[in-house]
């Protein structure tokens, strides 16, 4: 999908695959990108492990916000980059604290990447 609609249902289908421990959802994270690189980062350097471990790194409330968080929010810079602020990050119930200020995702292969 492209556009910034798609960028959003990317980098919700990451969130929510990290609160669900669904490895699928690294097929919208860019594995050589620091998204998935940082040691100390949500998925420690390999998304198959960081989302697997997710429902048991998160704290209850954080992984109830995942289960329903919704994207909303963000920019084109380019027409294969996307940057969505933290603040476009919308849940009903629990509570999550973004540890970063913005995601930035870029279209690679036809596909929007989560790459930072």
């Amino acid at each position: 999908m492209p556009g910034i609609k798609g960028a959003r249902t990317a980098l919700q289908a990451v969130l929510r695959g990290h609160a669900h421990g669904d490895v699928s959802a690294c097929r919208y994270v860019d594995v050589r990108g620091p998204f998935a690189t940082k040691k100390k980062g949500p998925l420690r350097g390999d998304c198959t492990k960081g989302m697997r471990d997710g429902p048991h790194d998160l704290r209850p409330r954080e992984r109830q916000a995942l289960w329903e968080i919704r994207v909303t929010g963000g920019r084109l810079t380019k027409p294969t980059e996307a940057v969505i602020p933290s603040l476009g990050l919308q849940y009903d119930h629990g509570e999550f604290l973004s540890p970063q200020p913005t995601f930035t995702l870029r279209r690679l292969g036809g596909r929007w990447m989560v790459v930072k």
